[in-house]
């Protein structure tokens, strides 16, 4: 059995082949945020922790809820993760893209399952709950939990502005799919803007999270961090990928993050 408190603990156990073969128990302490991109390792939650656990590319995790735990489990990509919920838990569990979710629900457990239209969920017993629509951008920020700051603690000018922390997977040269480039430190605006009439072209893309930034460049080196005014934000509902954003200009200077968020070389 191995506890983990952080991303690092976890990053660190994933290394382990008995880890990433499920044989040995990942037991998941405190509130935070863990990703796993990678094998098929067995997570628990117990007590009355709610820490949000990621599923990410082909991985296929074993996630179970004991006690009066409250994890949340989002799974994205190709991943296939199970949800087990036991005893008095009350999980949440959202599925994403092509993910493809399992699992089991103990007679008194409470768990809410949100699925996207693409995705895939077999729990006997559980409800399933179909993701909305969304909207407005600050719904769409709500949704995705993306991090929203004054903007007048990033530029001067955009004091009493609500601006959104987005992100972008890139080369090593810090080029978009499209060869749009984004180096840390500059504030990039697109040449092409519509004004948010197309769902894709016609201004910068983002996504709330750099590994889903990672489906439009899959062959990622780099991710940076995007400022971007709420107010400029343009979200398609209907469009084919609900989960990326349009935008005509990047409000202040982007910074240069690792695949989970984490500022590369320093606080952000």
């Amino acid at each position: 059995m191995i506890e983990v408190r952080n991303q690092a603990d976890l990053d660190r156990a994933l290394e382990r082949p008995d880890v990433l073969d499920g044989q040995t128990l990942v037991i998941v302490r405190g509130n935070g945020r863990f990703v796993i991109n990678k094998g098929s390792p067995r997570m628990v939650s117990r007590g009355q922790s709610s820490p949000t656990m990621e599923s990410w590319g082909q991985s296929s995790p074993r996630m179970e809820s004991w006690e009066q735990s409250s994890p949340t489990m989002v799974s994205w990509g190709q991943s296939s993760p199970t949800m087990v919920s036991w005893e008095q838990s009350s999980p949440t569990m959202v599925s994403w893209e092509q993910s493809s979710v399992t699992g089991e629900v103990g007679r008194f457990a409470q768990p809410r399952i949100w699925r996207h239209d693409q995705s895939q969920v077999s729990i006997p017993g559980a409800v399933i709950l179909e993701v909305p629509k969304i909207k407005t951008a600050a719904d769409w920020c709500d949704f995705y939990e993306v991090e929203v700051r004054k903007g007048g603690n990033l530029a001067r000018d955009l004091a009493g502005q609500d601006v959104a922390i987005l992100f972008k997977a890139l080369d090593k040269d810090f080029q978009s799919y499209h060869r749009f480039t984004y180096t840390p430190g500059t504030a990039p605006a697109a040449p092409d803007w519509d004004g948010g009439q197309r769902e894709c072209g016609g201004g910068l893309h983002f996504s709330p999270h750099p590994r889903m930034a990672e489906e439009f460049e899959p062959n990622a080196e780099r991710y940076v961090a995007c400022p971007v005014l709420v107010s400029e934000i343009v979200v398609h509902p209907d469009g084919m990928y609900p989960q990326k954003v349009k935008a005509p200009r990047v409000c202040a200077p982007c910074w240069e993050v690792d695949g989970n968020g984490e500022r590369v070389g320093g606080k952000s």
